[in-house]
């Protein structure tokens, strides 16, 4: 395993680290701790409180047995109406699917930085991405509600980590980053506001800040390949639904997915586009 001062630099393909052990560790992780995300999920998307209860019907506010919410009793039996009212589970199938692309993410981190220290805002990084993914997909926002306190708790995860491994220049470049992000996505947002959301203008500082806290190559990877996944997914979509170009996706999934590519491929690819070595 390289040590973090590698983190801020350009490394080729081949010697990306590999770590399986910590991989399935964070995979396992993540499918349990996806699961229960479908609550911050649900109150994200309907403005409601954070706040005990947690298992609590949607439609009549009773309290729900709370092995449903159990890990895996909840993947394997999730309930499909409330015993109460009786009243059907408007995402009866929402918590397996958060728990499946948690689980992927959380292997993906896990097995690229191992146990090095920046797994920490790395994995915080995908939980949220998944988190705002899933409000987005449902309601077409980004809550704030879950993008400010994560770009605070992560942005202090990554001092704490460049300051311990003595790599304060990463905090400069993921702050630069992050600022040119949400710069470049406000001006077109001004512009053309309808096409991208203010609440894709805080998401895109969020990836930007921790991507480029990989290396400046990295950020350019990820909002690259953010607007080329959506933009393949903007095709077919027209292709298969005839909507034309009116068609509107939200783009919060695949700045998350960007964001991902950028962090784990994002050196070694830019390395070769770019011709720039380690």
């Amino acid at each position: 395993m390289p040590e973090i001062a590698s983190i801020g630099k350009v490394y080729a393909l081949a010697s990306i680290p590999m770590d399986p052990s910590t991989g399935l560790a964070c995979g396992l992780a993540g499918l349990l701790i996806g699961q229960q995300m479908e609550i911050p999920v649900r109150r994200a998307a309907e403005h409601a409180r954070f706040g005990r209860p947690w298992y609590v019907c949607e439609s009549c506010g009773a309290k729900l047995a709370v092995l449903a919410g159990c890990p895996i009793y909840g993947l394997v039996r999730p309930k499909s109406v409330c015993p109460n009212c009786l009243t059907p589970n408007s995402h009866p199938t929402r918590a397996r699917w958060l728990a499946l692309t948690t689980a992927v993410a959380g292997a993906i981190i896990g097995t690229h930085f191992g146990t090095a220290i920046a797994l920490v805002p790395m994995g915080l990084t995908a939980l949220v991405m998944v988190a705002v993914s899933a409000v987005d997909l449902e309601r077409m926002i980004i809550p704030v509600r879950l993008v400010y306190p994560a770009s605070i708790l992560i942005g202090a995860s990554l001092v704490g980590v460049s300051v311990v491994h003595h790599q304060e220049h990463l905090i400069l470049a993921s702050a630069v980053s992050g600022l040119a992000a949400y710069l470049v996505f406000l001006a077109v947002h001004m512009i053309v506001p309808s096409g991208m959301g203010r609440g894709d203008v805080r998401l895109a500082g969020l990836a930007g800040m921790v991507s480029g806290w990989i290396s400046y190559g990295a950020g350019y990877v990820a909002f690259a390949s953010a607007f080329l996944l959506a933009g393949l997914a903007g095709v077919i979509v027209m292709l298969v639904t005839g909507q034309g170009r009116k068609t509107k996706l939200p783009f919060g999934p695949f700045l998350a997915a960007g964001t991902l590519v950028g962090v784990v491929w994002g050196p070694a690819i830019s390395a070769a586009l770019l011709h720039t070595g380690a």
